[in-house]
């Protein structure tokens, strides 16, 4: 994303990193340990956001860290698209991603329910408003 550019803008306004903020911390609180992937971790890193946890080492495991830490997660929320990238929800991930690796192997290797995998656009956020 270029340096104005903002989370909802990649995702038709549903919602933006204070509002997945908001929605985190009114359903976790501080009871769990909060931990966020992302292909954009420095974007992330920016906002409210910053307040969970990210893997913040840069080395070529990172990616294969993120997703065995995702993967063990007792709830595992992921994005149906790419949002901190330049597609949009016109875009959405028609190969082997990130998320979709995850979510199958918790399906099928872990035998977790379906329900334990949950897409962010099902969170029922409205709209972004802009001010």
């Amino acid at each position: 994303m270029h340096k104005n550019e903002i989370l909802s803008d990649k995702v038709n306004n549903l919602y933006d990193e204070d509002i997945l903020y908001n929605k985190i911390k009114n359903k976790y609180g501080d009871e769990y340990n909060i931990y966020i992937s992302t292909n954009n971790r420095k974007l992330a890193q920016s906002t409210k956001l910053n307040e969970f946890i990210f893997y913040n080492e840069n080395n070529i495991y990172e990616a294969y860290i993120d997703q065995y830490i995702c993967s063990q997660a007792e709830i595992f929320y992921f994005s149906p698209f790419n949002s901190f990238t330049s597609s949009s929800l016109n875009n959405l991930h028609t190969r082997s991603t990130f998320s979709s690796f995850i979510n199958d192997y918790r399906l099928y290797n872990l035998e977790l329910p379906v329900t334990s995998n949950i897409t962010l656009i099902s969170l029922n956020f409205g709209t972004v408003k802009r001010e």
